[in-house]
């Protein structure tokens, strides 16, 4: 019986481990770049979670996890730019996690 527990905790852990994926220094799905001489005000921290059955898939074809979640992560908190942003991987999710911006008015 305890090792039955023990390995049910180990395989658990083991589930649920963060990884890296990326870091950087600004990310957006709405813009290519910041143009010369714009603003960027932040705004605060953002964290969000995307996980792999919350992403719509079109005509059957794979998705790009990070791609969607820097777009979902903008809708969400209604942003331009994730400022300082990184990027995990825990079981079927994507974590992002950074500084969110909007263009200065």
């Amino acid at each position: 019986m305890k090792r039955t527990i023990l390995c049910i905790v180990v395989l658990a852990s083991a589930c649920a481990h963060r990884v890296d994926l990326m870091k950087a220094n600004a990310v957006s799905m709405k813009y290519r770049d910041i143009p010369e001489g714009a603003k960027l005000e932040t705004i605060g921290d953002i964290s969000s979670r995307y996980c792999a059955e919350s992403f719509k898939r079109s005509n059957g074809k794979d998705i790009g996890m990070i791609d969607e979640a820097i777009k979902m992560a903008e809708s969400e908190h209604k942003v331009d730019f994730i400022l300082h942003a990184n990027f995990y991987h825990e079981g079927d999710c994507v974590i992002v996690e950074g500084e969110g911006a909007l263009f200065k008015k």
